[in-house]
């Protein structure tokens, strides 16, 4: 050992320490992704069965569901789903779990962390004819922001991630020939 490395040797230790750091750091980094995966504000899609079942409910019915926002279960006849586009009044759980059975995506935002300028920036997001932007009408999980939800999936995000949403309209697209 020279007498170089006997003076520092905390300055050895460091290097591991800053190699661990700098990898960890890259998967956090490399874990934002546009694919729905994990991104820097959204968590990973998680699967969401609901127990109330698939079929249809009655016009009316209060149906509960296991989570809220729900990601499946009993839903309204076609006939009554909701239009795609952005709403300023609450839709019934029943309602939204409707468009998400027609192959729709929906985004419920939280009106107290989603200002005018990130309803307009959702808004703008439902040209596309498959995505239903709803308020909440009660706490969404985790204090997320959004709460993004198609066919039997659910993502929560502290802010709006346009390539997250646009990925799960496509997601929910493909997923309604699959129920």
């Amino acid at each position: 050992m020279t007498s170089r490395q006997s003076e520092h040797p905390e300055r050895r230790r460091g290097v591991p320490i800053l190699a661990i750091v700098l990898m960890l750091a890259g998967v956090v980094v490399g874990c934002a992704g546009s694919d729905g995966s994990a991104s820097g504000v959204c968590s990973a899609p998680e699967h969401i069965v609901d127990s109330s079942g698939g079929g249809h409910a009655l016009p009316g019915a209060d149906v509960v569901y296991d989570t809220y926002p729900p990601a499946s279960g009993r839903h309204l006849d076609a006939r009554f789903a909701p239009q795609p586009g952005a709403y300023t009044t609450p839709l019934s759980p029943v309602e939204q779990v409707t468009a998400l059975h027609q192959g729709m995506a929906v985004v419920v935002y939280d009106p107290d962390q989603v200002d005018d300028e990130g309803f307009e920036q959702l808004t703008s997001l439902t040209s596309g004819g498959d995505l239903v932007v709803v308020p909440a009408d009660q706490a969404l999980p985790e204090r997320a922001a959004i709460a993004i939800t198609w066919w039997e999936t659910r993502q929560l995000c502290s802010d709006i991630d346009e390539s997250v949403i646009e990925n799960a309209t496509k997601e929910a697209a493909a997923s309604a020939s699959r129920h």
